[in-house]
């Protein structure tokens, strides 16, 4: 083909398919726990998601950092991600045509399939890193397939290897292989200083990861695996997001297969290692159980497999008929990305399957889809409330959440916000999962050990339980003391060597019964009408009863009770593990979505044999639970 025709279509096609991404651009709810260290980053609080407490909570520091570099001239995030990955997109469509397949026709048809794959389109944007990535692998691509065989090229693949894994360090799976059997066909001291030094940037990132951090891995990291599940739990659910893709995204998996198969055909040596790398991904993302967003971690086995595709196109005329059917079923795919962009909102049970696995764009395309974006939009109230009400002081420090991307943004640097997967608090993460509550892949629910809210708010260690109590002051010491300290340094080694993990009781917190407080933190009253978890509230979930010890302050005659929304909520008295009555307390009529109070009467039964807790759970299934106050209402009598 002319140079200059090829280079007319090639600039028509990423053309056609940046539009696409566009139309089809979004955030989800995990980019803004990123943004937020962003925005804490460029004013001048450090990398960190709460403030005062050096917690690395994004597993994509090159993301992280070149979204800082944005942002300190935008000043807001939708925007500023969402161009900066149309950009590179660009780059890598630019990188996979121009460059890895050097302008030849078969460049157009892979991009021609990859802008019917989900997985690529709607990953394209999303507000993570998975574009960079894309980019990242692109460029490892043009550099291998150059015909060239030195030394100098082996440390332009482990210098991009490095990058890559300082932008999400599992890619190391997808470079390994090319950069340790280049090095092995032609191994030498000399070659294994020209790796390391390629490997700098991941090298010096773990390094100050250590030294700031305290831990080489992301706090995420702890929270997902310290779960306690069987590896056969999660190789079973690995295999389900396998499932959901072939259900809702056919073509990405098609893709794959074929640019797998396709190496068969092609130069073991040259095509092998990138087929092996894959390979080694989709192993390894069976293994940590897939994950909660469908189609995320397809994006580069995709991007991948498509060029091991298209050079199978150049070899074999089965596989070009295979790469037409392909495009001819993605076009027939109503619910693609050509397509999919126009839907209106689907109902909710469409949008998570039975495995816990979303359809994340279907489930925020109402708050962050570009396609739907005004001034109303969840995504843009964020920004205008950051900026009028970041810097106030809030009227409570600490905010418990289970999503805390977009509502973590939002509130601004003077609230602390934990939510009880344990993504952003160091203690939480490092507990086992809570057996018993509902959970799906990346969401591992922890119960808040006693004394947890109040050593948040206080800013002190006031955790009950004296060997997690142990455990904390010197997690604290880490988080929190002097980087240059040497007890520092001491717990530092100690934490990353296990020895203090025996502190942890794993079997009690792993088995809890009830999610718990006591009767003294809810003493205040609150008025009817507060929004939801507004100050003082405490949240109840679903399947997840509140127990509150009632200090000895037991039994009374009535109490007034405080509870959120419109909803049913079901109250059982206990008398240690005897339980001596349950009673329902309906919503009044009327009552929206907001703090209702109610004077309850106690069950007689529950008066005369006495009771020392109350257990308050939900009966409907909405998002919101919450009580506000419970205040014992005494009789004549002093009950």
């Amino acid at each position: 083909m002319n140079t200059r025709i090829s280079l007319v279509w090639s600039l028509a096609a990423a053309a056609a398919v940046l539009f696409v991404v566009l139309l089809n651009g979004w955030m989800s709810d995990d980019a803004y726990i990123t943004f937020r260290s962003v925005f804490h980053f460029t004013e001048g609080y450090g990398p960190v998601y709460n403030v005062g407490e050096r917690v690395q909570t994004f597993t994509n520091p090159l993301w992280m950092f070149l979204m800082s570099g944005v942002y300190l001239f935008s000043g807001e995030a939708y925007y500023s991600a969402l161009v900066l990955s149309l950009i590179l997109c660009g780059v890598t469509l630019g990188l996979l045509q121009r460059r890895v397949f050097r302008g030849e026709r078969v460049g157009l048809a892979v991009v021609a399939l990859l802008v019917l794959s989900r997985s690529f389109v709607e990953y394209s944007t999303s507000g993570l890193e998975n574009v960079l990535n894309g980019t990242l692998v692109m460029l490892f691509l043009a550099v291998w397939l150059n015909d060239r065989r030195d030394g100098k090229k082996l440390f332009w693949l482990a210098l991009i290897a490095g990058w890559g894994m300082v932008s999400r360090m599992d890619t190391a799976l997808l470079y390994a292989p090319a950069v340790f059997l280049y090095w092995w066909g032609m191994r030498s001291w000399m070659n294994l200083g020209r790796v390391l030094l390629g490997l700098s940037p991941f090298i010096l990132w773990e390094a100050f990861a250590v030294i700031y951090y305290g831990f080489p891995f992301p706090n995420t990291a702890y929270a997902k695996l310290n779960t306690g599940l069987a590896a056969a739990q999660l190789w079973r659910q690995g295999l389900h997001y396998f499932q959901h893709s072939l259900e809702r995204d056919p073509i990405t998996l098609a893709i794959i297969l074929g640019g797998l198969v396709a190496t068969g055909f092609l130069p073991r040596r040259r095509f092998g290692p990138i087929a092996l790398g894959v390979g080694l991904y989709l192993v390894y993302l069976v293994r940590v159980g897939g994950d909660f967003m469908g189609g995320r971690f397809f994006y580069l086995p995709v991007l991948l497999s498509g060029v091991l595709l298209g050079f199978g196109f150049r070899e074999m005329k089965a596989l070009r008929w295979g790469g037409a059917v392909m495009l001819l079923l993605g076009l027939l795919n109503f619910h693609g990305p050509l397509y999919n962009w126009a839907r209106g909102d689907i109902p909710r049970a469409e949008k998570k399957d039975r495995y816990g696995i979303a359809d994340e764009r279907a489930w925020y395309r109402p708050a962050s889809a570009w396609i739907t974006l005004n001034d109303s939009s969840w995504v843009h109230e964020l920004e205008v409330k950051l900026d009028t009400t970041g810097d106030d002081p809030p009227n409570e420090k600490l905010l418990i959440w289970d999503f805390i991307g977009f509502v973590g943004y939002g509130v601004g640097p003077s609230r602390h916000v934990v939510d009880r997967l344990a993504l952003a608090d160091p203690l939480l993460a490092r507990l086992p999962m809570a057996e018993g509550l509902p959970w799906r892949v990346g969401h591992y629910p922890r119960v808040l050990p006693r004394g947890f809210r109040r050593s948040i708010v206080q800013q002190k260690n006031l955790l009950e339980d004296p060997q997690l109590h142990r455990y904390y002051d010197e997690l604290r010491r880490i988080t929190q003391g002097p980087i240059w300290s040497g007890k520092r340094w001491q717990a530092i080694i100690d934490f990353n060597l296990g020895k203090r993990d025996h502190w942890i009781d794993q079997e009690f917190y792993r088995r809890p019964s009830r999610m718990q407080a006591r009767l003294s933190e809810l003493q205040n009253p609150l008025s009817a009408g507060s929004p939801f978890l507004a100050p003082g509230q405490i949240a109840i979930y679903d399947e997840r009863p509140l127990t509150i010890d009632l200090e000895g302050q037991a039994p009374f005659s009535a109490f007034e009770i405080s509870l959120f929304g419109p909803n049913k909520y079901r109250l059982t008295f206990k008398l240690g593990q005897e339980r001596v009555a349950r009673m329902i307390v309906h919503p009044r009529p009327g009552v929206g979505e907001e703090l209702a109070v109610y004077r309850v009467e106690t069950p007689p039964e529950a008066r005369e044999k006495g009771f020392d807790a109350l257990v308050i759970e939900s009966q409907e299934q909405t998002d919101h639970y919450a009580i506000g106050h419970l205040i014992p209402v005494r009789d004549s009598l002093g009950r």
